[in-house]
């Protein structure tokens, strides 16, 4: 549900686990500076993208119930240098 510009750039590890609903931030108008939360985050994708729109003047936090999505969505932000 991701088009390949946006997947670039994206490490695949959070492409891959990307399991949800849909692309949200295809729908959401994100602008610089806006403050964003994934609900069921996962392995980090829709924050990653989110994170690239909100800019460095905005924040973008994702929130998972499990210790191995966190440990995932960590390493690819790590990854993605955001």
């Amino acid at each position: 549900m991701y088009d390949e510009a946006q997947k670039s750039g994206l490490p695949q590890d959070a492409v891959l686990a990307s399991l949800g609903c849909g692309n949200p931030t295809a729908l959401a108008a994100l602008k610089p500076g806006e403050v964003v939360l994934d609900l069921g985050s996962g392995g980090g994708i829709d924050v990653l993208l989110s994170a690239k729109r909100v800019g460095p003047t905005g924040k973008a936090y994702g929130l998972d119930m499990t210790d191995e999505m966190l440990a995932l969505a960590n390493a690819n932000k790590t990854k993605a240098g955001v």
